[in-house]
């Protein structure tokens, strides 16, 4: 990153907008889960995971982010109208860091030679140009004040450039102002760091305000911005010609502590040493030129009770006390506890646009904040709470939301919808449910999950005769897991049957779904689900075998859902679809979620519904754990190439007994491919491994038709995984009469593994097996064999040292008296 100072300590390079994609096809991120046998999470944990991968998972990810950060410049003032041999307009100088920089027209490796002047020349820097014309000079010899001159010249040719380096800064809390000197007529940017952004950004920032010096001052008031003891500023003057320099000041010496990585930090004066004591351990530091301190405790743990002390100014001290939070994305509320009667700060969108809003805890501790009017959340927040002692001396905590989208849904006659919810810790979770229409949001209940057991919601008695899309909200950060099945009898036009699939919790603006078809009896509907708070436009292609079969435009109102029709764009077809939001916003194209729902009755027999959630990046590498071919099943796989370039492609296809076939064809670009499974295995139960045998980046799924002598009859659905993984969980289940439960489970490995599978039912645990698993195998748990008539969850575990990754999938067959018929199935959800 060019522009600014490496500074030692200080500022984020994290981002909130930076989202690791779809969580079955990314690397394996937080939440981790023990080992040896135990499927639930540990016991509450100073730093809640973030499955998004937003906040560090411990305090050395704490701290190693504090090192990397930058202290930034407002604007990337670089300019081409320049001639052949110059210094670039946006020249950058920074008072407290000695440091000098910017760029050249000249070619890389060009002299450069910069000089301090006051009155003389009091030090000279010789450099040179990198490949991208940046130089970069250190002046801390001579040692940058304001009033000073910096002269650069390009020894390449042009003129040499002179940059007037006054700039002072003050800022007055008691005022809720910052004022210094700069030269008249420069644009001066004043930005406000907060304690509770000591780890993000400057700019932006919680507060910023651009002035212009008259008379050789400057004046930046804060009138809707209380500033505190511990907030810092940073100044910014920039000239007529796009010359900048840079200075600091703060409001005294403070602490500021971060209990969960174990981190003290705060302002004093630049260059001074200090001795920082957190409870019984001590560190010894000295301030940056900035005058910014940072005490890592890295082998103490800084908990409630202990007393955090510092030799500035006095002594200063504060006795460190939790905080709890939620954020619930209905209410538009921060709920929590803190100490009683103390003064407060909440900061929502920490490393994004920082938004803080004053309050103060009661008598009990309670706080309670409305962000109406100032912040509107969304279910994936990250958010800080600060409280302050008398002495305005502060302690931190940091706090994450996130979300399952479930796209599909409908609630209209004949539509029976269920959301399930998987908690598989050791601790309540409490969740919100909120439901997104074609009208708007709608409200969903509010839930505390149990330790180790799911939770069934019935979306039609909170949004009747709806299409609805369904977010699934962790407001404490706890661990959870979302799913949606639907049931579908005497609907107006016929449909019956059942289908679900598991959520997504990760924002992507392209989605892709391997399978579709609008043959007669085919009904294929792809639904679209907008989290944003605004409009935006998606493009929608349908990838035939040959290519791009149809191409359009759809609008989705903002927190609303959308419902495309395939049928009416590409008729009597088989294709695959590609989903991608246009709108941007700041630069940033805005995510979307997208889900594609069938409904057949066929006349070779096809008949009943199948679903899924799309697929938000392409691997070479996929895998499809359920699948069989015995008698009245009807297996196909469908492989989808979004590539401007065909590929090789081979399916390997699994049995009970090892490798039992193996298929390879070419795939055109921008297309699809059907596999019919029965064609390669024969009776048997089988699961599939599709490779691009080019590395491309394709995606898979599975569909299964059946009418069996046993009487299933319907159809279900799944997208593939990319990964393996030694946990595996699966939200929905059910043993009640007339359901028929089966978990999948397919090692791909050439080694035997253990696997564990337990089942969590409303209150808790309810079974467990464990399994031995032959190497390139897949095994069949009948769940119904392990509970009756419950509710179930399941984890399934590869057990053992050096546990070898699995897949799991669950499938389930139901005829009830209520008219629940059919099948459905989903892949599970991996420790992500």
């Amino acid at each position: 990153m060019s522009g600014g100072p490496r500074l030692s300590i200080k500022s984020s390079i994290f981002a909130l907008a930076v989202l690791v994609t779809f969580l079955l096809f990314s690397p394996s991120l937080v939440l981790p889960v023990p080992s040896g046998g135990a499927w639930a999470a540990e016991d509450a944990q100073e730093i809640t995971p973030d499955p998004l991968g937003r906040l560090p998972s411990s305090p050395q990810e704490g701290h190693q982010r504090l090192e990397e950060s930058r202290n930034l410049w407002p604007e990337d003032l670089g300019g081409d109208d320049f001639s052949a041999a110059a210094v670039q307009s946006g020249v950058r100088a920074s008072i407290p860091f000695d440091t000098v920089e910017g760029f050249t027209t000249s070619p890389g490796g060009t002299a450069v030679r910069v000089e301090l002047i006051r009155g003389v020349v009091i030090q000279t820097v010789d450099t040179t140009t990198n490949p991208n014309k940046w130089f970069y000079a250190d002046l801390s010899t001579g040692d940058i004040q304001s009033g000073d001159t910096v002269r650069v010249t390009d020894m390449g040719g042009g003129a040499a450039v002179n940059i007037n380096c006054t700039l002072t800064a003050n800022i007055s809390a008691a005022n809720d102002r910052v004022n210094g000197t700069a030269p008249s007529g420069n644009k001066v940017d004043a930005y406000i760091m907060a304690p509770s952004t000591y780890y993000g950004d400057i700019p932006p920032g919680v507060a910023s305000r651009q002035v212009t010096a008259s008379g050789g001052i400057y004046t930046a008031n804060f009138p809707n911005f209380n500033i505190r003891r511990g907030d810092v500023t940073y100044v910014y003057s920039t000239d007529a010609a796009g010359h900048s320099v840079q200075n600091v000041a703060n409001t005294g010496g403070s602490l500021v502590v971060y209990p969960q990585y174990d981190e003290v930090m705060g302002y004093y004066l630049p260059n001074t040493p200090l001795t920082v004591l957190a409870g019984t351990a001590t560190r010894n530091t000295t301030t940056a030129k900035d005058g910014f301190l940072d005490a890592w405790f890295s082998d103490y743990d800084i908990a409630p009770g202990d007393q955090v002390r510092c030799n500035m100014g006095g002594n200063r001290s504060i006795t460190v006390a939790d905080v709890s939070a939620t954020c619930d994305p209905y209410t538009n509320m921060v709920q929590g506890t803190a100490p009683a009667n103390t003064q407060m700060r909440l900061t929502m969108d920490v490393y994004g646009d920082p938004v803080v809003i004053e309050t103060a805890s009661n008598g009990a501790g309670d706080f309670s904040v409305n962000l109406d009017g100032t912040y509107t959340a969304s279910g994936n927040e990250v958010y800080n709470v600060c409280w302050y002692n008398g002495a305005e001396d502060a302690v931190v905590y940091e706090f994450q939301t996130y979300s399952w989208f479930l796209p599909e849904g409908y609630t209209g006659q004949g539509f029976d919808e269920w959301v399930l919810v998987m908690n598989p810790q050791n601790r309540s979770t409490q969740v919100r449910v909120v439901y997104q229409t074609p009208a708007g949001q709608a409200e969903g209940p509010l839930i505390n999950t149990l330790a180790n057991s799911r939770s069934t919601v019935h979306v039609n008695a909170w949004v009747p005769d709806q299409m609805v899309s369904t977010m699934v909200t962790s407001i404490d950060g706890g661990q959870i897991m979302a799913e949606r099945a639907m049931y579908m009898y005497g609907t107006v036009d016929g449909k019956w049957g059942a289908h679900d699939s598991i959520g997504t919790m990760t924002p992507s603006s392209i989605w892709y779904l391997p399978e579709g078809a609008t043959y007669f009896g085919f009904d294929e509907w792809v639904l679209i689900q907008n989290p944003n708070d605004v409009e935006i436009t998606a493009k929608v292609q349908f990838l035939g075998r040959g290519g791009v079969e149809a191409d359009f435009d759809v609008t989705v109102p903002a927190r609303s859902r959308y419902s495309i029709h395939a049928n009416d764009y590409a008729p009597n077809s088989e294709f695959a679809t590609r989903v991608e939001c246009q709108t941007q916003v700041g630069g940033d194209t805005l995510p979307v979620f997208a889900e594609r729902a069938m409904y057949m009755n066929t006349l070779d027999g096809k008949v009943g519904a199948h679903d899924s959630i799309g697929i938000a990046c392409p691997r070479p590498e996929w895998y499809l754990p359920e699948g069989t071919t015995r008698p009245g099943f009807d297996e196909w796989v469908l492989v989808m190439n979004p590539n401007n370039v065909g590929t090789d492609v081979r399916a390997t296809f699994l049995t009970p007994e090892g490798v039992g076939n193996v298929f390879d064809f070419n795939m055109a670009a921008n297309s699809r491919f059907s596999i019919h499974v029965n064609d390669f295995i024969v009776d048997n139960d089988v699961s599939t491994v599709v490779t691009s045998l080019d590395g491309a980046g394709i995606m898979a799924e599975r569909a299964m038709y059946m009418n069996t002598p046993d009487g299933k009859i319907g159809a279900h659905d799944s997208i593939g995984s990319a990964q393996l993984q030694t946990y595996w969980f699966l939200p929905e289940g059910t043993t009640r009469p007339g359901f028929d439960e089966w978990v999948l489970i397919v090692n791909p490995n050439g080694a035997e593994v253990e696997v564990l599978v337990t089942l969590l039912g409303p209150t808790g645990p309810a079974a467990q097996l464990p399994i031995t698993m032959a190497a390139n195998s897949r095994f069949s748990v009948h769940v119904n064999d392990l509970v009756d008539n419950l509710d179930v969850s399941t984890v399934v575990e590869s057990t053992g040292a050096g546990a070898l990754g699995v897949l799991a999938e669950r499938a389930m067959y139901m005829w009830t008296t209520d008219f629940k018929q059919g099948a459905h199935d989903s892949i599970g959800i991996p420790n992500f």
